[in-house]
């Protein structure tokens, strides 16, 4: 999505530019401090070990997924309609 590596699944939903500015804005609002790990494997185990409130749980899960989601859906749009503006 940045051009600039090889389009890989660690690049894409990690270490991309992109990816990295997303992550983060998620990390500022949520007040949270999170290295961002080498793998996605290693993001969702990583992820899983946050301790949160048995009433969210269900919903923290999920969120790492729903990032991926969003990158994946901004990448397909950019390589298949020239876009460039994140939705």
């Amino acid at each position: 999505m940045c051009k600039k590596e090889a389009e890989t699944p660690r690049h894409l939903l990690l270490h991309c530019e992109v990816a990295s500015e997303l992550w983060s804005m998620f990390f500022c609002l949520s007040s949270i401090n999170w290295t961002t790990p080498l793998t996605v494997k290693d993001a969702y185990e990583s992820w899983s070990l946050w301790k949160v409130d048995k009433a969210i749980k269900k919903i923290w899960i999920m969120i790492p997924a729903c990032i991926f989601w969003c990158i994946w859906l901004e990448r397909n749009k950019r390589c298949f309609t020239n876009s460039l503006a994140l939705a």
